[in-house]
């Protein structure tokens, strides 16, 4: 039986403190922990972090600071990688990805990572990408031991992207799927391309969603609300297709605003992609069983 821990991280480093904190209690409120305990899933809860109230990182500009704050409370994530098969990270904004990759790299020196982003920028706290873009410029973050390889990561980009953002990120030798190449293969092919590219190696995989990347018609419930990204088609395509082929040790949510969402559309619609995968995945496990 496949082993799932849920873990909270409602915290949000940014100056714009817009609500993005409380997705974890939205995703949560949905039922998703009933749905995935009647999937022949064993469960378990690591409960939420407590809110980070500290006034002088909510408005702090200096990233070490704020990493090393975050970094703290590592040990719960760290226990959890330890102990499930997946590892399920509900969090505020996508600077706590940080956290997750902190932890995973600990566990797997290895690990590759998966990102799933459509943002407007990369500049801030308020995407993966900017994220990634601080750790490889070599921004000062607090991250002395953190070793972390361009080889290691792939992004799907599934919005209409800056020219300068691609090429950054292609010359740090980071696999990069953008929309042009959803447009020129079809979003099937880039998933497949996707999936061969974590097929690649035998390493532990971690998916690092943000709901920013899925159309605003799904889930409105965003930061910042810009058009297109992934149809529920598409992304219940992607969640089925690695289903099927690979186990994520660990998915992370993030970027949810509970204050800009219509009656909690957006954390359900994240609560059914989990859905989609675990469902998947449990019934790929009884038929392996089963030979």
């Amino acid at each position: 039986m496949l082993k799932v821990g849920i873990f909270g991280i409602p915290w949000v480093f940014s100056n714009r403190r817009q609500g993005t904190a409380l997705a974890p209690f939205a995703i949560r409120y949905t039922g998703i922990l009933d749905q995935l305990a009647n999937s022949r899933i064993e469960l378990s809860d690591f409960k939420n972090l407590d809110f980070c109230t500290e006034e002088t990182l909510f408005l702090s500009s200096e990233l070490k600071a704020v990493t090393s704050e975050m970094l703290n409370q590592m040990e719960p994530l760290d226990c959890m990688l330890q102990q499930v098969d997946t590892s399920l990270v509900l969090a505020g904004d996508e600077w706590n990805a940080l956290l997750l990759i902190g932890a995973a790299q600990k566990q797997s020196p290895e690990s590759v990572y998966v990102i799933l982003d459509a943002p407007g920028q990369t500049d801030s706290f308020d995407s993966y990408l900017g994220v990634l873009k601080k750790l490889f410029e070599g921004k000062r973050l607090g991250l002395n031991n953190l070793e972390l390889k361009p080889s290691q990561v792939c992004i799907l980009s599934a919005k209409r992207e800056f020219e300068s953002e691609k090429t950054f990120f292609e010359k740090e030798g980071i696999q990069y799927f953008g929309l042009t190449d959803i447009e020129n293969f079809g979003f099937k092919a880039v998933v497949l391309k996707v999936l061969a590219w974590v097929q690649g190696g035998k390493s532990q995989v971690h998916l690092l969603l943000s709901a920013s990347a899925i159309d605003p018609i799904f889930v409105p419930g965003v930061n910042q609300v810009t058009p297109g990204g992934l149809t529920y088609r598409e992304i219940a395509c992607f969640m089925q297709v690695m289903a099927e082929e690979i186990s994520f040790s660990s998915i992370m949510i993030a970027g949810l605003n509970p204050l800009r969402d219509e009656g909690n559309k957006s954390a359900k619609f994240m609560a059914r992609l989990l859905e989609i995968y675990f469902q998947a995945r449990t019934l790929v496990d009884e038929n392996r069983l089963k030979i």
